[in-house]
């Protein structure tokens, strides 16, 4: 009896209409898939988006993220970049409101430029100047200060200071000035004195030569030796004033002198 073996080739019917049901569904599925990517695809390109969602963003570099911030922060006033543009270093990308910056910096020129004007009040000070020179406020420009008022301010300090100073200095010369012609006074008078003693001196002199000869007596040189010895101690309390106002003089001087170093102390004093 034999046998035949069935034939692996041979395909069922029932297989082959399950296959070629499946190959369409897959085939539709892909088609569809492909009709819904091109659609979203055209329709991206053409639609024209009306509003858009606010949110917090950074500028970035592609392929190696940065994040791109600045120091202090700020609100912008303008963006001189777009998306996708190529930038390169040192490029302005957005400018920030530099109202507040500006304000501030205004602030600090004028502190600078006030320092600047009392630095010139007191190196004028210093060198006993009869003017200041004051500084051009050439870094003022643009910003709403009155550099003027600052000048005169310092400009009046020095004029106050200055007169002051001078008509301190002015007294004292004027009392040393004074005190000279009480000198010359005073040594008038010596020589006055010191003429009367030379004729005293000389005739008693001749009175004690007669007083040796017997020719006179006692009681006439007794006199002229006491207005000898008045007019000496005149001379001599003469010289004492002359010595007490010459070191009025010296002590004038040195007054003078003081109120220099005073300054210069008060100088140094505001300098810091």
């Amino acid at each position: 009896m034999s046998m035949s073996v069935p034939d692996k080739s041979a395909i069922d019917p029932r297989e082959a209409s399950v296959r070629s049901s499946l190959r369409k569904k897959l085939i539709a599925g892909y088609a569809v898939t492909a009709l819904f990517l091109f659609g979203l695809l055209g329709y991206s390109a053409v639609a024209e988006i009306r509003g858009a969602v606010i949110a917090p963003g950074n500028l970035v570099v592609e392929g190696n993220i940065r994040r791109i911030q600045h120091q202090d922060g700020g609100s912008v006033s303008e963006i001189r970049v777009h998306n996708g543009q190529q930038v390169k270093a040192g490029d302005l990308l957005v400018r920030l409101n530099d109202t507040q910056p500006r304000a501030e910096l205004g602030v600090v020129l004028v502190q600078l430029y006030g320092q600047q004007v009392r630095a010139a009040r007191l190196a004028a000070e210093r060198d006993d100047l009869k003017e200041v020179t004051f500084p051009s406020p050439f870094a003022l420009q643009g910003f709403d200060t009155d550099s003027a008022s600052m000048v005169a301010v310092e400009n009046a300090l020095f004029v106050a200071r200055r007169r002051a100073r001078d008509g301190e200095i002015a007294q004292l010369k004027e009392k040393a000035e004074q005190t000279e012609q009480e000198i010359e006074g005073l040594n008038a008078q010596l020589r006055a004195v010191q003429a009367q003693s030379a004729v005293v001196r000389d005739e008693l002199l001749g009175l004690e030569k007669l007083l040796t000869q017997g020719l006179t007596q006692l009681s006439r040189i007794n006199p002229q030796r006491l207005n000898l010895a008045q007019l000496e101690g005149q001379a001599g309390d003469i010289k004492a004033q002359i010595a007490r106002a010459r070191g009025r003089i010296s002590e004038i001087g040195v007054q003078i002198a003081q109120i220099g170093r005073q300054m210069l102390n008060e100088v140094s004093r505001d300098a810091r």
